[in-house]
C-alpha cells in the first residue's frame, strides 16, 4: 500500500481554513514522516460486529457530516466525493482537530482514498486529485478512532476498537453541539 502511495504522483490542495498547502506523495518522506507520526494501526480489529453496530447507529449523522463539508468546502449540495479540504472541514466542525494533527488528517485521509480507489477503480474514473465517498466513512473513523483515542495515554480508558469508536462518534455527535 505503501509502495503505491509513495509511487504515484498526485497532489492534494487544501484549501480549509488552516492554511494552504499542497502535498505531493512523490516525496517519500512526505509519506514516511505521516507513517511515523501514525505508528502502526491495525485496522482489522475495527472490523467486527461491535465496531460496525456503533457505527450502524451514526452513519445518517455521518452521511449528513460527509455533505454538509462537501458543500461548503465544494459549493456542491449533494456531492458524491469528498476531497481532503472536505474532509479536514469536517473534522475541524466536530472539534477534532486539537486531537489530531494535519499530517495525520492527510495520511488516513490519502489511505482510505487509495484503498477505496482500489477497490473500485471504474467508480472514480475521471475524478480529479484523491477523494473517497461515503463508501469510506467506517474506514475514516477507524483510522480516526485509533489516532485520537488510541494513543497509551487512552488504552486503559478506551481498551477495545468498539470504545474508541463509540468514544469518538459520542465526540463528534452528541458532545459537541
Amino acid at each position: 500500500m505503501l509502495r503505491s502511495l509513495v509511487g504515484s504522483e498526485m497532489c492534494i490542495r487544501d484549501s480549509s481554513k488552516l492554511g494552504s498547502m499542497s502535498l505531493t506523495l512523490q516525496d517519500p518522506t512526505v509519506v514516511g514522516n505521516a507513517v511515523g507520526a501514525m505508528g502502526s494501526i491495525n485496522i482489522e480489529e475495527y472490523r467486527n460486529d461491535n465496531v460496525k453496530a456503533v457505527i450502524r447507529e451514526y452513519i445518517s449523522r455521518l452521511k449528513e457530516s460527509f455533505n454538509n463539508a462537501t458543500r461548503t468546502t465544494q459549493g456542491v449540495v449533494d456531492s458524491e466525493f469528498m476531497h481532503i479540504d472536505s474532509f479536514v472541514e469536517m473534522v475541524r466542525k466536530h472539534d477534532l482537530l486539537p486531537s489530531i494533527t494535519k499530517t495525520d488528517l492527510r495520511y488516513i485521509f490519502m489511505i482510505c482514498a487509495q484503498q477505496e480507489r482500489s477497490n473500485k477503480p471504474e467508480k472514480f474514473e475521471g475524478t480529479k486529485g484523491e477523494c473517497v465517498t461515503t463508501a469510506s466513512l467506517p474506514r475514516l473513523v477507524y483510522y480516526l478512532a485509533d489516532r485520537v483515542y488510541g494513543d497509551p495515554l487512552f488504552v486503559a480508558q478506551f481498551p477495545t476498537p468498539e470504545a474508541r469508536v463509540e468514544k469518538l462518534l459520542a465526540k463528534m455527535f452528541l458532545l459537541n453541539r
